[in-house]
Order: C-alpha cells, then sequence, then structure tokens
C-alpha cells in the first residue's frame, strides 16, 4: 500500500469519528451536513467541514400547525455545524482571545457529570488548554438523592447547579473564581431544569449566563418558562443561553 492510501484511510478512519458522520437524515434531529466524499478527505476537510445554513435556535420552538414540540419543527431543517479539531481550535484562540476584552464560554452534554467528568476534564478542558470563564454542563444527572457528588469541581471555578428529579437532566455552571456573581434563579420542574446567573462588571454591563435543559416531555411548559422569562429584554441585555 503506497503512502497516498494509508493517508486516505488514515483520513477516512478520522472522519468516521465525527458526530453524525454517515447519517444524511436523522429522525429527530434534522439534517446534519457532515455528509463529505470520503474518496477526497483532506485536512482542510477535517478542520473546515463544509456549513449549508444557519437555523435561529429560538424559531425551533414555535408552534407550527399547533405543533409546540421543537424536535418535530426540526425535521426538515439544516443546522450550521463546524467542526474543530484542538489544534485548529487553538490556531483560533491565538487570533482572537484577548484576556480583558474577550468573554468565552463552553457547554457539553455529558450525560452524568459523575460518570464522565473525568474523561471531559482530560479529553476536552486539559487538550483545549484553554480555561473559559464559564463551563456549562447539561445532563449532569445530579439528583438530591445522589448529593453531594465527589471529585468533579474543577480549580479555580465556583460550582453551580440545580438537580432533576428524573433520571435524566440536571444542569451546571462552573464560573471561574475571579468573579464576582450572583445566582438569579434556579428552577426544578419535570419538564426542564435552568440556572441563571449575573456576573457583575465593574464599570460595565453586567454578563448574564444561563444553562438550560428540556426534557423530552411537557413542550408547552418548556415554551411559556422561556417565553415569559427567560426573553425579557429589558434584564437580559447581554445573554448567553445553551441548551
Amino acid at each position: 500500500m503506497n503512502l497516498n492510501k494509508i493517508e486516505l484511510k488514515i483520513r477516512k478512519i478520522l472522519l468516521q469519528q465525527l458526530p453524525y458522520y454517515d447519517t444524511s437524515i436523522i429522525a429527530t434531529h434534522g439534517k446534519f451536513n457532515n455528509l463529505i466524499d470520503v474518496e477526497l478527505p483532506s485536512k482542510f476537510s477535517l478542520t473546515n467541514l463544509p456549513s449549508l445554513c444557519d437555523v435561529n435556535v429560538f424559531s425551533l420552538n414555535s408552534a407550527q400547525d399547533g405543533n409546540a414540540n421543537p424536535n418535530t419543527n426540526l425535521d426538515f431543517s439544516l443546522i450550521r455545524s463546524n467542526y474543530y479539531s484542538p489544534h485548529s481550535f487553538n490556531e483560533i484562540k491565538q487570533k482572537i482571545y484577548d484576556p480583558y476584552r474577550t468573554f468565552s464560554v463552553i457547554h457539553n452534554n455529558l450525560r452524568s457529570l459523575q460518570r464522565n467528568f473525568e474523561n471531559f476534564h482530560t479529553h476536552v478542558l486539559i487538550e483545549l488548554d484553554f480555561e473559559f470563564d464559564i463551563i456549562g454542563i447539561s445532563e449532569t444527572k445530579i439528583t438530591k438523592a445522589n448529593e453531594p457528588l465527589s471529585n468533579v469541581h474543577l480549580d479555580r471555578y465556583n460550582f453551580e447547579y440545580v438537580p432533576t428529579p428524573l433520571a435524566s437532566g440536571g444542569v451546571c455552571l462552573n464560573i471561574k473564581s475571579n468573579f464576582n456573581y450572583s445566582v438569579i434563579k434556579q428552577t426544578y420542574t419535570r419538564a426542564f431544569q435552568a440556572l441563571w446567573i449575573e456576573i457583575h462588571v465593574p464599570k460595565k454591563k453586567n454578563i448574564i449566563c444561563g444553562i438550560v435543559y428540556r426534557q423530552h416531555n411537557s413542550p408547552e411548559n418548556f415554551l411559556e418558562y422561556f417565553n415569559n422569562e427567560v426573553l425579557d429584554k429589558n434584564r437580559f441585555e447581554i445573554c448567553q443561553v445553551t441548551f
């Protein structure tokens, strides 16, 4: 096997590691743009997968023909999804990061904080080698029954969370310890869990950050909460929301 064929095989294996690599339509998660001609992969393809279009996330929760379920509304939508390797992430970081002007946020749906925290810490945070200002984690699976958790706290971060009453769900935020912040609201229902904080910035506008996990039941309850409480523009002048 010559060198070109070996490189082609390695690149194909790398591409196969990406989510939804071989899927063109996912019944409840729309169409993803990850389909690349695997016969012609390249380094450029790996770090700059094509983006077909943008989608307004708020429109996904809009009722269509009386249907308020965002999963159904997303069936025939295209989603912009860019992939970055740790190398390409660091290239971008060097170009745009300014510790005095940049506010950084990362979100991950971890599917059990206790079980997957070590992998997340090693393969995401350490590999990216970057201290995000806010680290949001959804589907922590923290419940009243399994409190307190052990070995899930990050050095130089404060930890705030909202548990879940169900088997899935739960959210948490890791906030850099140099921030002066207050918890605005914690919501704990069977339909969703939400956590909101306000970071107090001297001589500037405060920054409000929120993380919300919507359960797969009662989308109407989530929509009512989102429309009535989250989209309060008089208060949330600067707002970062992760789902």
